[in-house]
């Protein structure tokens, strides 16, 4: 399947592991309601689900996929599961 997301998030991915280690941006402060994240490129991740229509389905499972990385303690960020 061709899928821009993740074929961007692979390059990226390519272009970290070139680099060796990369400091990650810290979220800008925690909120009741999430997370901001400051240098997020065209919007944020609300103005993406608001213009695109992404099921339940594919909510639920990004949302596991960050928790699963944020909780792991390995320090396994989510390219390495790319």
């Amino acid at each position: 399947m061709n899928n821009p997301i993740l074929d961007s998030l692979r390059r990226e991915k390519e272009a970290c592991k070139h680099l060796g280690q990369v400091e990650v941006i810290p979220p800008d402060r925690p909120m009741d309601a999430g997370i901001e994240m400051p240098y997020m490129s065209g919007g944020t991740a609300q103005d993406y689900l608001n213009i695109h229509e992404i099921d339940l389905d594919k909510r639920l499972r990004w949302i596991t996929s960050i928790t699963s990385v944020a909780s792991s303690g390995t320090g396994e960020t989510p390219y390495q599961r790319l």
